[in-house]
């Protein structure tokens, strides 16, 4: 367990340099949606998958899995279920009780801001 979090660990900076190597930043915010992180322990975040459905019903199609991170409609949730957008732009539910509010893992004080980043795609800006 240990040696897949080293790995994980090692492998998210590099994530990052890429990223900034290829000059990919966020450009503009998403009006109307905020950041929220998955409601699963570090334990369950390795061997669990949160899906994301077609609409605000548990028997709704599973579209996609969610991130650690979502981007989430700042609006109600609609039965038990909360808007989402995927990285692709698409729309998608996530469960409320499987979604809470983003909170910064590091003492930076930085915050998370889903955005448009410079490729054109959906992702985070962190100022």
């Amino acid at each position: 367990m240990m040696k897949v979090l080293r790995n994980i660990v090692a492998v998210v900076p590099l994530c990052v340099g890429i990223a900034h190597a290829q000059g990919l930043q966020a450009v503009r915010p998403l009006p109307g949606y905020e950041c929220m992180a998955l409601n699963l322990s570090q334990q369950q975040m390795m061997t669990q998958t949160v899906p994301i459905l077609s609409g605000p019903s548990s028997s709704a199609t599973k579209i996609g899995i969610a991130s650690a991170t979502v981007i989430a409609a700042d609006a109600p949730p609609v039965n038990g279920f909360q808007k989402v957008l995927r990285l692709d732009g698409k729309p998608g539910w996530i469960s409320t009780k499987l979604l809470k509010p983003w909170v910064n893992p590091g003492s930076n004080g930085q915050k998370c801001v889903p955005s448009t980043m410079s490729n054109g795609r959906l992702g985070f800006g962190f100022n």
